[in-house]
């Protein structure tokens, strides 16, 4: 999220609000030991400007690269975001 809010702010995006939902799938083994395999993370972010839409969905890829914490992790960290304009 922060990496994301810093991308808007470089790009001029003013954003209204930001929310998130995350799912992971879950690995367990027979042993009851596990491990994450995927996430996935579905941001809506509302912006004030609705010509920035594109552009604000774009920078969730751009966010993931920068992200330390997907950066840290030895599984696929996806985004499905969605973007609406006040």
């Amino acid at each position: 999220m922060m990496s994301y809010l810093y991308l808007c702010d470089q790009n001029n995006i003013e954003v209204i609000s930001y929310t998130d939902h995350a799912e992971a799938i879950l690995e367990v083994n027979s042993d009851a030991s596990g491990h994450f395999v995927e996430v996935i993370l579905k941001p809506a972010v509302v912006i004030l400007n609705p010509e920035q839409i594109a552009l604000a969905l774009d920078l969730h890829k751009k966010a993931n690269q920068l992200c330390f914490i997907a950066n840290s992790c030895n599984f696929p960290v996806m985004h499905m975001p969605t973007c609406l304009a006040e």
